[in-house]
Parts: structure tokens; C-alpha cells; sequence
């Protein structure tokens, strides 16, 4: 499937941080030691509650235009750097209602 760039200005954020949350050190599927102990687990549920205001902030800073040098070079695989990623990134911005998505409403959130 392709999609073909419109020429529209379009907005878009840029994370700051790692899209990847890593719960600890002992359990996972990168990790043989299995140690998920429910207390390892409630852990990182407080910690992804007491932070969920950075998930879905109601307004957002720090805006960079889309003229200012990025530092890092971006890779080909995934993300900005992707034409891929662009191009479904472009076709969402025309065919997804953002009210339709209910993002405040995660039960891991709540």
C-alpha cells in the first residue's frame, strides 16, 4: 500500500523520550529469572499512575519548527526517518477522528 504526501501543513510532536518502558530488571521477555512478583508488579503500576499526566498532558511545550536542525541523525528503521512511517503517519492525519480515540481512558491510567 502507498500513500501519496499531500501538500498540507501538518503538525507533528516528536517524543523527547524513549518510547519504551522498561518494568525493572528481573522480569520480562528479555529476562530468564521470571522473578514477576506482584509486589515488582503493583510497583510499576504506581509508577505508571503517578506519572500517567505526562502521557496525555493537556497542552504541550517546548514546540521546535520543522526548519531547526534535528541533532541526532535519524535511522531508516522506524520513526521520522521511515518513509513508511511518514506516509502512515500522513494517512492517519486525514482518516482518523482524534475524538474517537479514547486515550484518557486506558484502565492501566484510571
Amino acid at each position: 500500500m502507498q500513500f501519496k504526501r499531500i501538500s498540507r501543513l501538518y503538525v507533528f510532536i516528536y517524543r523527547k523520550i524513549p518510547h519504551v518502558f522498561h518494568l525493572g530488571d528481573k522480569c520480562g521477555l528479555h529476562h530468564d529469572k521470571g522473578d514477576c512478583s506482584a509486589a515488582n508488579v503493583d510497583s510499576y503500576r504506581k509508577m505508571l499512575k503517578d506519572h500517567r499526566y505526562f502521557f496525555f498532558p493537556p497542552n504541550f511545550t517546548n514546540w521546535r519548527r520543522a526548519t531547526e536542525k534535528v541533532k541526532q541523525k535519524l535511522k531508516p528503521n522506524g520513526g521520522w526517518g521511515d518513509l513508511r512511517d511518514r506516509n502512515l503517519c500522513y494517512f492517519l492525519v486525514d482518516h482518523v477522528d482524534p475524538s474517537s480515540l479514547r486515550l484518557n481512558q486506558l484502565p492501566f491510567l484510571q
